[in-house]
C-alpha cells in the first residue's frame, strides 16, 4: 500500500486500506491517533507501522530496590519471589512522603511478532499503569494481592510506565511506607521483566502527572 509522504490522519490511513489487495486480517490495535512524518514510498507492511510518540524513557535515576516480597512492613509471597519492591526513596519501607512518583521501564521485543504478556503488580497505596502512553489499568490497587493486566508487548521497542501514588499519612506530606512491585509473564508463563533497579523513576514526589 502506498501511503502519502505528508502529515497523515487515522481516516487517511482507513481509506489507504481499502485499496489493500492482502487477504491478511487488519487490526488497528496498535495505531494511536494523528501520526506525523511518516516518509515512505512504495509498499508498507502493517506490522512496522508504529506510533510515532516518544517511547524513550525521560527519567535516568534508577529506582531504589528495598528488598523482596517477604520485606516488614509488606510481608508478601508472591509467584515471583525475586522481583523487588521498589519506590524513589532508601527510606520508604519506614517512612516517605505522600505523593506520586513515576516509575518507567523499557522492554525490547527482538521477534516480529507482538507478545501477548501479562503485568501483575501491586502498591502501596495504588499505581496506575501504562504500556506505550496507552492506559492498560488504572488503579493496581490490590495489596496485598497483585492485580493481573493483560497486555501486549510490540515487536521492537516498548515502554512501560506506573504512576504510583503514597496516600499521606495525617494530612500533610503525611510520610509512611510505599512501594511497587510488579512482574511481567509471557503466554508460556515465563517472567521476561520484573521490578529492579533497572526501572528508573522521578526523582521527587508530586502531583499526578500526565502521562501522554
Amino acid at each position: 500500500m502506498a501511503l502519502p509522504t505528508t502529515d497523515i490522519g487515522l481516516k487517511s490511513i482507513v481509506g489507504a486500506f481499502s485499496t489493500m489487495s492482502s487477504n491478511s486480517p487488519v487490526s488497528f490495535s496498535n495505531l494511536y491517533g494523528k501520526t506525523a512524518g511518516i516518509v515512505v514510498s512504495g509498499e508498507m507492511s502493517i506490522g512496522s507501522f508504529r506510533s510515532k510518540r516518544n517511547l524513550s524513557p525521560t527519567f535516568t535515576t534508577a529506582a531504589t530496590q528495598l528488598g523482596t516480597p517477604v520485606l516488614s512492613p509488606w510481608n508478601a509471597s508472591y509467584a515471583d519471589n525475586t522481583a523487588q519492591y521498589i519506590w524513589n526513596d532508601v527510606n520508604a519501607t519506614s517512612a516517605t512522603a505522600g505523593g506520586y512518583v513515576t516509575f518507567q521501564r523499557t522492554y525490547y521485543n527482538n521477534t516480529n511478532t507482538s507478545i501477548a504478556a501479562v503485568c501483575y503488580g501491586a502498591s502501596d497505596n495504588s499505581a496506575v499503569f501504562y504500556l506505550n502512553k496507552s492506559l492498560i489499568h488504572p488503579n493496581m490497587d490490590g495489596w496485598p494481592s497483585v492485580i493481573a493486566s493483560n497486555c501486549t508487548l510490540l515487536s521492537g521497542s516498548n515502554l512501560l510506565e506506573f504512576v504510583a501514588y503514597n496516600a499521606p499519612f495525617g494530612g500533610g506530606s503525611g510520610a509512611n511506607p510505599a512501594c511497587l512491585y510488579y512482574y511481567v509473564r509471557n503466554s508460556s508463563n515465563n517472567t521476561i521483566l520484573r521490578s529492579d533497579n533497572t526501572t528508573v523513576c522521578s526523582t521527587t514526589v508530586g502531583t499526578q502527572p500526565t502521562i501522554s
